[in-house]
């Protein structure tokens, strides 16, 4: 953008000019109003040509350049969060509008800038259904991450997230916990945590959740579950051209969290205050540094643009009054 600024400004500035002598010719003669006008300033030019530069470096520094190596980068401890995230049909349900999914999604993304603002934690993501799948490995690009949770679309599942013809759920929490433990590197083991986002409704009601439990008891690794719906009340949901109710079933979503040692979170019809209950119970249990020496990074250099686009606004109001 800070490309395009300073023709934009220069064809902005020759317009109001041609415009400016557009309405005095409506007046008079120009050459019987040049006596009638006050003299122009002597730097007029000169003005406008500082202005419309400080209006081009500002636009350079919004752009956030970065150049040259920060030898020692400042390192912030953190923890490992993979994030699990229900995308089954049951997760279309209004009873939380605009749908449990949605509800969902925009607590992800609050927490991805909240995480962003501090920085050291690691996130992941898996979805499931049918299965599960990592959609983004642990990463420190927060930005990645939000854009791969703003992509998600319940209309257009992953192949292997579909039920297939013959199953008849499409809600494996089992599945989507032992996908998760293969997210986590091994290396941060004791400060790593699962978040799980869903209504924790599974038709077939066989307790599969259980059998992910096992190997996340090997693993140490605390499971904290939000629970997102209407535990009392059915919801409609269109599913094969039958329709199917569910609602939030949060026995098996309270007790992962028990038997994990993480903590249950009950959103039910509110928006999740996830920020909140990742400050309160995940980060304040401390983090670690990754092993080794961060790698040198770009320094950031806004502040110099920034800095002169000031001082030529200064500049320029100086010279105007001359």
């Amino acid at each position: 953008m800070a490309d395009v600024g300073l023709p934009v400004l220069t064809f902005i500035q020759v317009f109001a000019a041609w415009r400016k002598r557009r309405l005095l010719a409506r007046v008079g003669s120009p050459l019987a109003l040049i006596g009638l006008l006050p003299p122009r300033p002597r730097l007029r030019w000169l003005t406008s040509f500082i202005v419309t530069t400080a209006f081009t470096v500002l636009l350079a520094g919004a752009a956030a350049p970065h150049w040259g190596r920060d030898e020692h980068p400042e390192v912030v401890s953190g923890r490992d969060i993979v994030i699990l995230l229900d995308m089954s049909n049951s997760m279309r349900a209004t009873d939380a509008p605009p749908d449990r999914f949605e509800r969902a999604r925009a607590a992800l993304v609050e927490l991805a800038d909240a995480v962003q603002q501090r920085g050291g934690h690691r996130l992941a993501l898996v979805v499931f259904a049918a299965d599960a799948q990592v959609v983004v490995p642990l990463t420190h690009d927060y930005a990645h991450f939000r854009a791969k949770v703003q992509a998600l679309d319940m209309d257009q599942l992953p192949q292997m997230l579909r039920a297939a013809s013959s199953a008849k759920s499409g809600t494996r929490l089992g599945a989507a916990l032992r996908t998760a433990i293969g997210a986590h590197d091994p290396a941060f083991r004791g400060f790593q945590d699962m978040v799980l986002l869903s209504d924790g409704d599974d038709p077939v009601d066989d307790g599969e959740w259980q059998s992910g439990l096992k190997a996340i008891r090997e693993s140490e690794i605390a499971i904290s579950t939000v629970g997102i719906g209407d535990p009392d009340r059915d919801s409609v949901v269109a599913l094969g051209g039958q329709k199917v109710r569910t609602r939030l079933r949060e026995h098996p979503l309270k007790e992962i969290a028990r038997q994990t040692g993480g903590h249950y979170l009950a959103a039910q019809l509110d928006p999740p205050r996830l920020v909140d209950f990742f400050h309160q119970r995940i980060e304040s249990k401390g983090g670690s540094p990754p092993d080794g020496d961060p790698p040198p990074l770009p320094r950031p250099r806004q502040a110099w643009f920034y800095g002169a686009a000031l001082g030529l606004f200064a500049i320029g109001w100086l010279t105007k009054t001359l």
